[in-house]
């Protein structure tokens, strides 16, 4: 494995530079909350249904999504997709209070990348 030393400062404009991308990009293509990314556990908690009916979704390759570091995570389209064909039995106001919790929470702690320590 290769290793590269870079220096702090030089990381922290990186950093900037990627956080201006990533900002442009989101204004052009606007907040789609299609394309929000919610664990396991907010899936569970948000549409009342147990770790182990998604665990069957997901077996079963009924709904899509992504495995990051041992931990599951899904699309609101996925999660739609699965209440469109009935596989998950929810009220749509709990759809609404799960768009809105993750939204919010990615804005507020800008999801994506680790904080810098200083």
């Amino acid at each position: 494995m290769e290793h590269i030393t870079i220096d702090c400062e030089a990381f922290t404009l990186l950093c900037e530079k990627i956080d201006q991308i990533a900002e442009y990009i989101t204004k052009e293509r606007g907040n789609n909350e299609e394309d929000v990314w919610i664990d396991n556990h907010d899936a569970c908690k948000y549409l009342s249904i147990s770790e182990r009916t998604l665990y069957r979704l997901r077996t079963e390759g009924l709904i899509s999504y992504s495995m990051l570091s041992g931990k599951y995570y899904y699309t609101i389209s996925a999660i739609k997709d699965a209440l469109k064909k009935h596989l998950i039995k929810g009220a749509e106001d709990k759809m609404k209070k799960l768009i809105t919790h993750q939204t919010e929470y990615q804005l507020k702690n800008k999801v994506g990348r680790p904080k810098q320590k200083e």
